[in-house]
Order: structure tokens, then C-alpha cells, then sequence
């Protein structure tokens, strides 16, 4: 499966280049199905992915770190930026989260996940009129999103 293959070659080339070996029952199998160089690790892409697997980890020292080197990969990635500050606002580092979401904002990200995790920050931070915007334009385009309504529900409390 693609999971499988894209675990299998964040544990085969990662350790070797970032020094985060994952810990999961695929080691010895992703070490057998690849072989070093054939995959590209300049990009970026590998070292996002581990970051969110790192995150999903519950490793979130290790998280930040791949996915700053990630984004010195690429700087210009707005997803990443994303997914970063996704990362930290799950950590409660919530200003620093907002700076990375309103740069991958202005690096063109929309849609209704940007909203969502924007008014749970701004919340989150005491700006309740900056949340209810970031709330209602997330609800304009996904009128039953959770979190959006979730962000609601606690500003009219």
C-alpha cells in the first residue's frame, strides 16, 4: 500500500540523513524492498512526511526538528507551513503556529481547514473577534465543519 511504502522509505533513507529513525514493524521489510539512492531527500518531501509521522508519534521534539529542516527544503511550500503549525498548536506553542498558518495563508493555502485552524488559534490566544471571523468564513464554506462550530460554541459561552 502507499502507507506502507511511504513508511518504508522514511525508515530506510531518513536515519541515514536526518537521524530519526521511526520505530514501527515494517524496519526489516522496508530495508530489504529499497535501496539508498532512490529517493530524493533534497526536496523536502521525505522530511515532511516523517514530521508528521514524528507528530503522529507523540515525538514532538523530533517533529519540530524534521520539519524545520523540511522547510529549509523548502521554504516556499505553504503546506508545510501548514502542517508546522498545526503541529505546535497541538503542542499549545500557539503564536508561533499563527505565524506559520498566516504565512501559508498568504502563500496562497485557502480553503476550510485554513479557517478552522485559524479561529481555533485566535481563540486560543484571547482574540475572540479575529475567531469568530476566521470561524464564519470556515462555516461559509463548510457549514457543518466541527471545529469551526466548536469555536462558536465557546465564544457565545
Amino acid at each position: 500500500s502507499l502507507i506502507r511504502r511511504r513508511r518504508c522509505l522514511i525508515q530506510r533513507h531518513i536515519p541515514e540523513q536526518a537521524g530519526f529513525p521511526l520505530r514501527n514493524k515494517y524496519s526489516s521489510e522496508c530495508l530489504m524492498r529499497f535501496s539508498p539512492g532512490r529517493t530524493e531527500v533534497g526536496n523536502g518531501g521525505i522530511l515532511a512526511n516523517l514530521a508528521v509521522a514524528l507528530q503522529i508519534q507523540g515525538r514532538g521534539r523530533e517533529a519540530r526538528e524534521a520539519f524545520e529542516r523540511a522547510l529549509q527544503a523548502q521554504p516556499d511550500n505553504a503546506q508545510l507551513r501548514f502542517n508546522f503549525g498545526a503541529c505546535l498548536a497541538e503542542e499549545g506553542r500557539h503564536r508561533e503556529a499563527l505565524a506559520l498558518m498566516l504565512q501559508a495563508r498568504d502563500m496562497g493555502l485557502k480553503g476550510v481547514k485554513v479557517h478552522a485552524a485559524l479561529a481555533g488559534i485566535y481563540l486560543r490566544l484571547g482574540r475572540r473577534s479575529e475567531a469568530r471571523e476566521a470561524a464564519e468564513a470556515a462555516l461559509a464554506v463548510e457549514p457543518d465543519n466541527p471545529d469551526a462550530l466548536r469555536v462558536l460554541d465557546e465564544l457565545n459561552r
